[in-house]
């Protein structure tokens, strides 16, 4: 725990210094516009949104044109009450999702015939989402009644448009590549820096809904081709609640085995995951933590020499998230997930000897903090950073000398003995990032020519990755003719076949440095009731130097986003949506380091 939070203070000052945030740990705003029983706009009306997920109520008032405008938003159930005098109050329920920044609902009042009424309707027309980005969300209550994984990765491939047929059954959006996704956990860009995969730290019980968007997606959002999936963990709330949950296993469940001198334990691994949150001050400050814990026990064989050993897998997850709401119009969150993992007697491929095993350790976290302001009742601002981290410790060999330092690798079947793959005792493997970004919303409400709904600001993303990459302790691999085995003993044979490969790394790396910097704009214009428009476009520039310090990126491209919603009714019983988008995708590490 104490580790924990001094990610979340160190994620704080770090934003404090750079006012920057990660794609965004996501928030949704309703606006609309309210007209009396004849069509006319109504100005002053009160408009307020309450939630088990809002500290204290968000509220708007009406401009001169009937709009409004309720922002910042958490995912959740929305009661938005409208209220004028003279008029009927009515009330409507609304969600807002993860993968959904807006929600349009128009209403009507009607005049107060002396007594007072409150309509509450669950799905009105009016709460359609009018937009032509193509979003799906599914809360954690959802996927927890399907027989899928409890993982966003599993929630993510139920959306339209996704598929499991990338390489090593990545996921694939809309056909592009799976390294051009975007995967966000509570704003951090929770990927790998070599192959772009979602990185597996998450508690599944802490997961309050994932959000996939897959087209027509605003120029808030660059640095991928196929599309986003965001991830948003619970944050408290003024009723205190908490789950625990356990999964049960044991190796001997699954002991067939081609081997007959195979033997397995016959031991109980039990997966532990608990949540608690609740209030520290009521309306104002809550706090929500998890965690997990896993330890498996198993048991493993060398290939050829049959030479059974224990394995095991532990891993403790620990998070930690605080939201503090002074009053309605500020908003701080600081969320931290650190997780240790250790593999006992690992390795990499096939092999042959118990002295090509080793035990790693594969520590990460992640860091988040982000703050939103109502400067005024037209202007917004929204700022965060993130920071995630991932090393690799003692993943390879134990020695560096000569002899029992260098792997030896079969001509024959390929299988590896001598020697652990890579270097355990050498400098460990950093894959990192940063990323900060600030925004401004600025809504304005216009008797002719509708509502704009505009957002500006620019993005900072660091990708940052230390690996030496040693493919021995000792920087030799002999490659044998063949390998005779007696027992668990092992000879290797060499002839005019067999060769020394030879890698030093004779410049120590220094670590890559690629940075995007961007600049976006984007206008959410309702026209009227039926007719709305998406505009916007992305400036993305890199500026990257390799783990030698060479400069090897230094390109820009502009990204325009354009899209319509059309509602030939006004009421969202059907719309006709069409978009146009470019998107820019982030730097692929392993071709520029």
């Amino acid at each position: 725990m104490k580790r924990l939070l001094a990610a979340a203070l160190a994620a704080l000052l770090l934003s404090l210094g750079s006012l920057g945030h990660a794609q965004g740990q996501p928030t949704a705003s309703v606006s609309g516009r309210v007209v009396d029983d004849q069509g006319l706009p109504l100005p002053g009306v009160a408009v307020t949104a309450t939630s088990p997920v809002l500290q204290g109520s968000r509220s708007a008032t009406t401009s001169g044109n009937g709009d409004y405008i309720v922002p910042f938003l958490p995912p959740g159930e929305y009661l938005v009450e409208y209220a004028l005098a003279g008029f009927q109050k009515r009330a409507e329920k609304v969600r807002a999702a993860a993968g959904q920044t807006a929600v349009r609902v128009d209403v009507s009042l009607k005049i107060d015939a002396m007594t007072e009424t409150v309509e509450v309707t669950a799905n009105a027309g009016g709460s359609f989402d009018r937009s032509a980005a193509v979003s799906t969300t599914y809360s954690v209550e959802l996927v927890n009644n399907l027989p899928i994984g409890r993982t966003p990765l599993a929630a993510a491939l139920l959306a339209p448009g996704t598929n499991n047929n990338g390489p090593s059954n990545n996921m694939t959006i809309n056909g592009a590549p799976s390294f051009q996704n975007l995967f966000v956990v509570d704003g951090v860009v929770a990927q790998d820096n070599l192959r772009n995969t979602p990185a597996n730290l998450f508690i599944e019980d802490a997961i309050q809904e994932t959000g996939t968007t897959t087209a027509s997606i605003s120029a808030e959002y660059g640095r991928f081709g196929g599309g986003i999936v965001n991830a948003v963990t619970k944050s408290g709330g003024n009723t205190f609640s908490g789950s625990y949950r356990s999964t049960l296993n044991n190796d001997k469940w699954t002991a067939l085995t081609p081997f007959p001198n195979d033997r397995r334990t016959d031991k109980l691994d039990v997966i532990h995951e608990m949540t608690f949150g609740g209030p520290i001050l009521r309306d104002k400050l809550w706090f929500f933590a998890s965690g997990r814990h896993r330890k498996q026990d198993g048991t493993a064989q060398t290939r050829g020499t049959n030479i059974t050993y224990d394995t095991g897998d532990k891993e403790s997850r620990a998070q930690l998230k605080l939201t503090y709401s002074p009053n309605a119009k500020h908003t701080f969150r600081i969320s931290g997930l650190e997780g240790r993992r250790t593999l006992k007697n690992s390795s990499f491929l096939s092999v042959m000897d118990l002295a090509s095993l080793y035990d790693e350790k594969l520590p990460q976290s992640f860091a988040s903090v982000g703050y939103t302001a109502v400067l005024r009742p037209n202007f917004f601002i929204e700022a965060q950073a993130s920071r995630k981290g991932f090393t690799f410790e003692n993943s390879g060999s134990k020695s560096t000398d000569p002899i029992s330092g260098t792997l030896l690798v079969d001509g024959i079947t390929g299988f590896r003995y001598n020697a652990a793959t890579f270097c355990g005792v050498c400098t460990n493997e950093e894959r990192n990032n940063e990323n900060y970004i600030i925004k401004g919303n600025y809504f304005a409400s216009t008797s002719s020519l509708g509502s704009h709904n505009i957002v500006g600001g620019v993005d900072i993303f660091r990708d940052k990755r230390l690996s030496n990459n040693h493919q021995s302790g000792s920087d030799y691999r002999i490659f044998t003719s063949d390998t005779i085995i007696r027992g668990t003993d092992l000879f290797p044979v060499f002839d005019e076949n067999s060769f020394i490969r030879y890698q030093p790394i004779l410049q120590e790396s220094l670590g890559n440095d690629f940075r995007t910097y961007s600049a976006f704009l984007n206008d959410v214009w309702q026209v009227n009731r039926r007719l709305s428009l998406s505009l916007g476009v992305r400036f993305d520039k890199n500026d990257g130097k390799d783990a030698g310090g060479v400069v090897v990126v230094k390109d820009s491209a502009i990204s325009p986003r354009a899209s319509l919603t059309f509602d030939p009714t006004a009421s969202g019983d059907w719309t006709l949506n069409a978009g146009f988008a470019k998107y820019v995708t982030a730097i692929a590490n392993s071709v520029a380091d």
